[in-house]
């Protein structure tokens, strides 16, 4: 009895952490579409991480689509790429007014929506799309974290948008390990877990130091 009570906590506390995850995947991106929209881009932030990491989220949306994955996953993914793509208009065309941006966002989504909906039938390689999409969420950090290093500054970037992205891979980690998932899936994500604690890491303790000489 107190082991079924056990893992009733377990299944409770990991589907908490999967919905704090989620919500945090959703979110992530607000406050640094604020930040961008008070401060502008500087030279500090990448453009090429901006492509790569809209590259993701595109191929992620698509991955969903093909895959009909379920409409929680669906909606994660286009929320995540309507706000990656507003950001990426944000920063290349910034004399724009942003609802002209969101317009912009918008029925870029609904055509890809549209072609792909109609197209997926014709999809055979929906693994290879996910895969790639995930390289490109790997990969985007690490040109980010190495030009802000060269730099020896983050200014372009949020520092809540950095904490958000490392606590989801935390928390989705954390989810994946009190839910049981397969072995696999438990040593991706605890790779991902050290990746990202290096990476947000490292763009933490720039954004720390321009406090204190702000200070």
């Amino acid at each position: 009895m107190p082991f079924k009570g056990v893992s009733m906590i377990r299944e409770l506390l990991g589907q908490f952490f999967l919905c704090a995850a989620t919500i945090l995947y959703v979110t992530q991106l607000l406050p640094q579409l604020h930040h961008t929209l008070m401060k502008r881009a500087g030279s500090d932030l990448s453009r090429t991480f901006m492509v790569v990491m809209y590259l993701g989220y595109f191929l992620d949306y698509i991955f969903s689509i093909v895959q009909d994955m379920p409409i929680q996953y669906q909606a994660v993914a286009v929320l995540g790429l309507f706000q990656m793509q507003l950001w990426l208009l944000m920063v290349l065309c910034p004399k724009k007014s942003v609802m002209h941006q969101i317009i912009n966002s918008f029925v870029i989504i609904l055509l890809a929506t549209l072609l792909v909906s109609n197209c997926k039938q014709n999809v055979f390689i929906s693994d290879d799309i996910f895969i790639l999409s995930q390289t490109c969420f790997f990969s985007c950090w690490l040109i980010q974290c190495r030009n802000s290093t060269y730099l020896k500054k983050a200014n372009s970037l949020n520092h809540l948008m950095i904490w958000a992205s490392l606590c989801a891979v935390y928390l989705d980690y954390g989810a994946a390990w009190l839910l049981e998932w397969r072995t696999s899936y438990l040593v991706c994500a605890g790779f991902a877990l050290i990746y990202h604690s290096i990476m947000q890491g490292t763009l933490l303790r720039l954004k720390r130091k321009e406090v204190q000489i702000t200070l």
